[in-house]
C-alpha cells in the first residue's frame, strides 16, 4: 500500500497588517474629505451634508439645482478683500471730503453739500471733488482730526481767521460777563457757534435752545448756565485753532487761547466747589472729554 502525500497549499492570506510585507497593496484608496465653506441653498433648506462639487451628488440624487450663494460667505478672502478695499476707498473720500471743505470757497462748499444731498453715488462724489478741489484730491493729502490733538504753539488757522472777519456766526452771545478772557462778542459768539456745530455732537446733555437763551440774557442760572461751564465749553471750541495775540484776545506770549479759557473755567468751577448743580455735572463732563 503506498504512502499519500498531502497536497501543497498556498500560503494563507496574512491576518494583520504587520506580516505584509507591502500594506498599500491591500489598502483601498480612501478619498480626502474637503471643508467647504457653503452649502448649496437646497441643501441648507433640507439641512443635509452637501460636498464641494457643483452640482452636489445631493442634489444630483434629489434632481434639484444646485445653487451657491457665494457671496454670503464671509469666510472666504475675496469677500474679505471686497470689504476692506470698501473700507479704504470710504475713508479716502472722507479724507478728500473733509479737505474740501476747510480749504474751499463758500459757493464751492455750497455746491459740493447740494450734490451730495441729490444722492449722488460715492464715485460721482470723489470724482467732483478731484475735478473742483485738486489739493484735497491729492493722494496723501493730510487729514488732520479736529476733534483730539492740536500741536503746541502752531500758528493761526487762515481759514478760522478768515471766518471770523467775513462768516456770519451762527448765535450772537455776549462775552461778559461770563469771561474775562476777552470782551469781544463776536469771538465768543463764532467759538460758542464753532463749538454746537462740530462738538454739540459729543454732548447731547446740554440742551442749546436753552443755554443759548440763559448766556444771551446775561444772567446766570444755576439750572441752565454758568461761567465756569461757559468758559469750559469756550475752551473746548478752541480744540482746532490757535489764535496770535491780537485785538480779540488779551495779549499773552505764554499761553494759547484755550488754555486762557480753561484756566478761566477752573477758577470759576473753584469758587463753586461745593455747589453741585446739572452745569457743574456738565462741566465736568466736558473737562474729562477735553
Amino acid at each position: 500500500m503506498s504512502q499519500n502525500h498531502p497536497r501543497p497549499l498556498a500560503p494563507a492570506t496574512p491576518m494583520y497588517p504587520a506580516m505584509i510585507s507591502d500594506p498599500n497593496k491591500f489598502r483601498l484608496p480612501t478619498k480626502q474629505r474637503r471643508n467647504i465653506t457653503t452649502a448649496c441653498t437646497a441643501c441648507q433648506k433640507h439641512r443635509i451634508k452637501c460636498d464641494d462639487d457643483t452640482p452636489c451628488a445631493a442634489c444630483l440624487t434629489r434632481q434639484t439645482d444646485c445653487n451657491r450663494e457665494t457671496e454670503k460667505d464671509g469666510r472666504r478672502r475675496m469677500v474679505w478683500k471686497e470689504k476692506v478695499e470698501e473700507l479704504e476707498s470710504d475713508q479716502k473720500l472722507l479724507s478728500r471730503l473733509m479737505e474740501a471743505i476747510r480749504n474751499g470757497h463758500n459757493g464751492q462748499v455750497e455746491n459740493l453739500i447740494g450734490i451730495i444731498r441729490t444722492n449722488t453715488s460715492k464715485e460721482q462724489v470723489s470724482s467732483y471733488i478731484a475735478t473742483n478741489f485738486p489739493h484735497a484730491a491729492e493722494e496723501g493729502s493730510p487729514y488732520k482730526a479736529a476733534t483730539w490733538q492740536r500741536p503746541p504753539q502752531s500758528p493761526a488757522s487762515p481759514l478760522f481767521r478768515a471766518t471770523l472777519g467775513t462768516a456770519r456766526p451762527l448765535f450772537k452771545v455776549p462775552a461778559k460777563p461770563w469771561t474775562t478772557v476777552t470782551d469781544d462778542d463776536r469771538l465768543v459768539s463764532h467759538l460758542l457757534s464753532l463749538w454746537f456745530t462740530w462738538r454739540h455732537w459729543c454732548y447731547p446733555f446740554i440742551d442749546r435752545d436753552s443755554f443759548v437763551s440763559a448766556m444771551q440774557s446775561g444772567h446766570e442760572t444755576d439750572g441752565i448756565c454758568t461761567a465756569a461751564l461757559v468758559n469750559m465749553i469756550l475752551a473746548d471750541a478752541c480744540f482746532d485753532y490757535d489764535i496770535l495775540d491780537d485785538d480779540h484776545v488779551r495779549p499773552s506770549d505764554e499761553k494759547p487761547l484755550q488754555d486762557l479759557f480753561y484756566e478761566e473755567a477752573k477758577r470759576y468751577a473753584g469758587t463753586t466747589a461745593r455747589k453741585r448743580s446739572l452745569p457743574s455735572i456738565q462741566f465736568m463732563a466736558i473737562q474729562w472729554m477735553l
